[in-house]
Order: structure tokens, then sequence, then C-alpha cells
């Protein structure tokens, strides 16, 4: 979905109210309206959230194409991802559902496949190989076609490091060494991560604990934050966030999305977390920052293990009188107009089918021969298992809104803002945080 810093602050992760009042409808058999049967099957409905530069109009010429050589129309709807959610839901309930859709939240599928609202894909997901984490099949059938994959990457200036002649760190401890280096008391500083009671700090912020291998639920739904094998990962963390709040500005609490991203490229932060348009646009823009962009993972406090925080987006089929339809579609897309769809903003867009990365157009295009390293870096998040890669939205035994009620409960920004702002001691900021999440899924 797209980044762009207006959009951003209602988009990455926002189950919002709306996915609790969704599940709250789907348990009463609510939502999914038995759709109205079409005299016109020729024209489909597609409702697109990706407003980058050149990704409507991309879509706008793969219908134009499919057009030409079937005869049937493929209408493109853009909206920002909260307007298409809201969207959606009303066209299923007034029995005309838009027949595709992208969305950024498995748990949204997940709530419209328990409703039999959206039909399964894995006939065609099954002709591809995909990366790891990414498919979220629901009771074994996978219900979107996932077209990205928008990790926040941990973004640094590769000068400042040859300058310091460090490498990315893998321990706290390094990290914080390094922090301390870019930090000049002039208004440079080491770092900058959202510690907010919003989407920002559970996306961009996270990576720190899932690197710690913290675990939110059990295998039941219960919340283990506070058990006696994961309290002290969790405080580990929370006493690393009150060390590296001495090298991020005083008004932390008031960064949100594009702050530490804003600041990097201004030269005033060395380190935040993001998906690589600043890269992109280095590269795009020809600016100072044009090949000396490196990413990385979140470190632990040994080193052991280091994390990322998990992102994507797919495109799902409703049921209605034109699923057939949109299932020729969406098969032909994915041979077709996909791989341009791509190659637009390879990095932002991030391939989550492995044989994109061998295709002709991806290694061709400008931004992927520029920067080889980054390629290399993203490539390997999806095809190795040494990096620990989690989101809250997709934690517990399976795909639900209970981790949804979880994310938007801001346990994990509470607890860090106890550590860093209230100086509150690590094991009663578990003890809160643990509390909020309990008390968000009663």
């Amino acid at each position: 979905m797209s980044k762009s810093s207006s959009k951003f602050k209602t988009q990455r992760r926002k189950f919002l109210k709306q996915t609790a009042a969704l599940g709250a409808v789907a348990m009463t058999g609510g939502l999914a309206a038995p759709y109205v049967r079409s005299a016109e099957p020729k024209k489909i409905r597609f409702l697109n959230v990706e407003t980058i530069a050149g990704a409507k109009e991309i879509l706008l010429k793969a219908a134009a194409d499919y057009k030409t050589l079937t005869g049937v129309e493929v209408e493109i709807d853009t909206n920002s991802l909260d307007q298409t959610w809201v969207k959606l839901q009303a066209s299923i309930r007034a029995g005309k559902p838009y027949e595709l859709f992208m969305d950024g939240f498995i748990g949204h599928v997940a709530l419209l496949a328990a409703q039999g609202a959206v039909v399964p894909l894995t006939h065609i997901t099954n002709k591809y190989k995909w990366g790891r984490n990414i498919l979220f099949p629901i009771k074994g059938e996978v219900y979107w076609y996932p077209y990205d994959y928008n990790f926040a990457s941990l973004h640094y200036n590769k000068d400042q490091y040859a300058q310091l002649g460090v490498k990315p760190a893998r321990t706290h401890a390094d990290f914080l060494k390094i922090n301390k280096a870019l930090t000049d008391g002039k208004g440079k500083f080491g770092s900058i991560f959202p510690i907010e009671s919003g989407a920002s700090t559970n996306w961009e912020t996270t990576g720190f604990f899932w690197a710690e291998d913290v675990r939110l639920f059990d295998d039941k739904w219960n919340v283990i934050i506070d058990r006696e094998d994961m309290r002290p990962r969790v405080e580990r963390v929370l006493d690393f966030f009150a060390e590296l709040a001495a090298y991020m500005p005083k008004d932390i609490a008031q960064a949100s999305w594009q702050t530490g991203n804003q600041a990097f490229v201004a030269g005033t932060n060395g380190h935040f977390a993001f998906v690589p348009i600043p890269i992109e646009n280095a590269i795009l823009q020809n600016t100072p920052l044009k090949g000396k962009i490196g990413l990385t993972t979140f470190p632990s406090s040994d080193g052991k293990n280091v994390g990322m925080c998990h992102g994507y987006d797919g495109i799902s089929v409703t049921k209605s009188a034109n699923t057939e339809e949109a299932l020729k579609f969406l098969e032909w897309f994915a041979d077709n107009g996909y791989i341009d769809f791509i190659v637009n903003r390879p990095l932002f867009f991030q391939p989550p089918r492995l044989d994109i990365y061998d295709n002709p157009k991806y290694k061709n295009s400008p931004i992927v021969k520029a920067v080889p390293d980054v390629v290399e870096f993203l490539h390997g998040m999806i095809t190795k298992s040494d990096v620990i890669i989690r989101s809250i939205d997709t934690e517990g035994p399976a795909i639900s809104e209970k981790s949804a009620k979880v994310f938007q409960s801001w346990a994990i920004p509470t607890m860090i803002q106890e550590r860093i702002l209230r100086k509150t001691p690590a094991s009663r900021c578990v003890e809160i945080g643990a509390k909020i999440m309990r008390d968000a899924m009663a």
C-alpha cells in the first residue's frame, strides 16, 4: 500500500475499530448478503489502494489490454486503504460486491473468508513459488494473491558507518555505541523510532521485540508477555529503549510515521525504520543520498537473533455473479501486467513471488541495478530463516481479530512510553502491557 506521508497515517496495520466491529458483524452473519446476479457479467470492478506514482496508470493499462484481449471491462477504483475497506463492506452488504480488492490486513480477509464473502485463490497461488510468511492459508486454502512485502527495515547511512568504521549491529550494546557516536548534542541524533500510541509504533518500532524472540500469545490465545520465560525478554527490550532514549530527540513522544525518515534525509538522524521508499526516491531524484542508504535488521540483546517487523499486501476476489470473470482477470494479470506493476517501484513493491527476481524486466530495472546490495538484503529476508519476522497482527495460533484488538490497544507503545517517559521499571511496564492486552481481548 502507498506510504506517502499524508496517507500513511491512516494505513499500515490500521485495523482500527472497524476490524473489531466487522468481527461483531461477522458473528451475526450480517455482512455477506446474497449477491445480486447481473445480467451483464462483462464488467468487473477492482478496488485499488496504491497511489504511488505510476501504480494506478499501470493498472489502467493492464485493464485496457485485458479488454482488448477478452472484451471484459475492468474498472479501476482507486482509494486509500481505509476508504477501500468501507466501500468494500458497503458493496457486499448491498449484494453487489466489488469483484477484486487490495488489502494490507490479512485479518480483514480472514473475516470475509469466514462469511463466505471471498473465494479461495489456491489454484492461482499454487502456480508459483513464494517467499516465507506471506500466503497465510486459512483452513488449507489461500484467500489472497500477495503482491508485495512491506518490511519495516532499519535504514542507515553507509558513509557514516564507514567513517565510524562500524558494521550493522547485531547486539543492543553495539547499536547503542553507534548511536552515541552519531549524536552530537547539537541537533543530530542516533535514532528516531516512534513511541506514540499509534500504528506507527506498532510497525516501525516493534522489530526490537521480535529480535528478542518475544511472543504475545500461546496456542490458546493466552497473553504470555508476563510469563516466566517471556517476561525477561520483554524487560530487556524495554531497558534497551531506556538507554536508546539518550540518543533520540527529547520530544520523541511526538514522532510519527515520517519523522525519522525526514530527519534522516535532512542529515539529523542516523537510523529509522520504514519501507525503502527513501532509497527509491534518492535514485529517481538523483539526490546526494543515492547509493548511500543501507538496510539492516533489528539487533537483540546477545546478537544470537535479529528481527524485522512484517508487512504485506494482497489481492482478493469476492463471491459474486462475476467471480469467474474476476478469477480469469487475476490469473491473467499475475502472468502479464503484474511484472510491470512491480518494476515501477521494485523496492517498495518487494516481490513475494520468487520467480520475479529472475525476470529480465525486474533485473534490468534501473532501480534494481542501482542498488544490488539492497535487493540482495530484501531477497534474503524472504528466502532465509535466520531473521525473526513477525508483526502484532499476525501473532497468535491463527489469523484472527483477537490480534487486531491487541494491536489497537496500543499495549506495546504504552510499555515503551512508561519505560522512557515515566522511568517506570521494566517489570512494572510488562504488568501494565499484559493487563492492557488481556482487557482488549476480554
